[in-house]
């Protein structure tokens, strides 16, 4: 790895300049409903410890929700391990300063760049590595070069936005891509090979791990500290609806109309109403196995999107956009309260109902269908049994909570799995 100058001195400029007060991290509605949490507090180093030691060394302080790192200490970690993720932060270089952050690292005899992957931090102008391409603020180190006018000037704050799902990396440093690879590529293990990682057989093959920001005995600051983890979310756990809240007509207990038997959500289909998560989300993808109970008659009910908890838009329904699951046609849209585009507007809008695109796509009544719904910013896509059935884009709602309908017809649900995806 890098070379560590222990002797740098801390310019005095720079820490007037860096300890500014700050406010610490504060998450919007938005953020919140995405499922960003905050890793930097502002105030402590709760969370963190510095890599192969129990608290966080000497070198680190926390001033006006900043985290500084002066000289010693030690490579931070946190002290938990993630997986699939969005990383967000902010971090400010000293002259002649280099850091980096470490991604999937595990802790090992050896330092931490033997396993991690760094996202470069560098003075590229001042600091000697910055004569390597490779080595500059924002790439991958030593594998990927960054394009040239992604940093800022020293003294300025850079903001980081780092995606991690599998073996797939993509670096943005202030809203431009500086890397993007798999690990499992050729491209990857052939640069791998090539290069000095070459020594440590473990360097970029761990899919989880800690999070590191590195002591390479320079003045640096951190702040705005967040992710969002990319993990699957079991709206239905198969084995109770505790994870929903409830509406039927006329204040109907729950397991008059729901109930769960072998892993399988059933509804009887009366009272109307629906089940309605307990948060809201944005940016997803939702797989959904449905089916017609056999030997009874099939009918209606739906997926309700972006769903206002209270609201009460048409009749019992709540303010949403539902991809609809009625026999015969599933994936239409229907407008409750929200507007959407798709196209031929003309020929398949009928009132509130947006038609699909082939009425073909379901199976035989009695057997699973599976609906994949992705809905991003303002998209909304639907596959049903793997075929596109819908696309609509402009929709006026982004976020809200997800409802299963009861609505007239027993219908069976065995699957219902949120996917969060990343926001750039």
């Amino acid at each position: 790895m890098k070379t560590k100058n222990a002797t740098h001195s801390l310019s005095v400029l720079f820490i007037l300049g860096t300890m500014m007060s700050v406010s610490a991290v504060e998450l919007t509605d938005v953020e919140k409903a995405q499922g960003w949490k905050v890793l930097f507090d502002g105030k402590s180093f709760a969370g963190w410890r510095s890599y192969q030691q129990k608290g966080v060394g000497k070198g680190w302080k926390v001033v006006d929700g900043v985290m500084h790192h002066t000289q010693g200490g030690g490579d931070l970690i946190t002290e938990k391990q993630y997986e699939d993720y969005e990383l967000s932060l902010e971090w400010k270089i000293s002259e002649k300063g280099n850091s980096g952050i470490f991604l999937a690292a595990q802790e090992t005899s050896g330092p931490i760049y033997h396993t991690g992957i760094e996202m470069q931090i560098l003075d590229d102008k001042k600091h000697p590595d910055g004569v390597h391409e490779k080595h500059r603020s924002g790439g991958c180190y030593g594998l990927y070069k960054p394009p040239a006018d992604a940093v800022k000037e020293v003294g300025q704050w850079n903001k980081v936005h780092i995606v991690k799902q599998g073996d797939h990396y993509r670096f943005y440093l202030n809203g431009i891509k500086t890397a993007d690879f798999k690990t499992e590529g050729d491209d990857f293990k052939n640069r791998v090979a090539n290069s000095k990682f070459s020594k440590w057989p473990y360097f970029g093959r761990h899919n989880k791990g800690h999070i590191g920001l590195q002591d390479h005995g320079d003045a640096v600051s951190f702040r705005h500290i967040k992710l969002r983890e990319l993990n699957p979310v079991q709206l239905f756990n198969g084995a109770d609806i505790k994870n929903w809240d409830h509406f039927l007509n006329g204040d109907t207990p729950a397991d008059k109309t729901w109930s769960v038997v072998d892993g399988v959500l059933k509804c009887t289909g009366n009272p109307a109403g629906y089940l309605m998560t307990k948060n809201d989300y944005r940016d997803y993808q939702i797989d959904l196995e449905w089916r017609w109970v056999p030997g009874q008659r099939a009918g209606n009910s739906g997926l309700l999107l972006h769903a206002v908890a209270g609201s009460q838009e048409v009749g019992h329904w709540p303010k949403c956009l539902e991809a609809q699951l009625m026999t015969g046609q599933a994936g239409d849209f229907y407008t409750l309260g929200y507007g959407i585009t798709v196209t031929d507007m003309d020929t398949r809008h009928q009132g509130r109902r947006l038609q699909n695109l082939t009425d073909d796509s379901e199976k035989a009544h009695g057997e699973w269908n599976h609906m994949r719904t992705v809905c991003r910013g303002g998209e909304v896509t639907v596959f049903v049994n793997g075929e596109l059935v819908n696309y609509g884009y402009g929709c006026t709602a982004q976020q809200g909570r997800i409802c299963l309908q009861s609505e007239g017809a027993p219908i069976e649900f065995r699957k219902a799995v949120l996917t969060p995806i990343p926001g750039k």
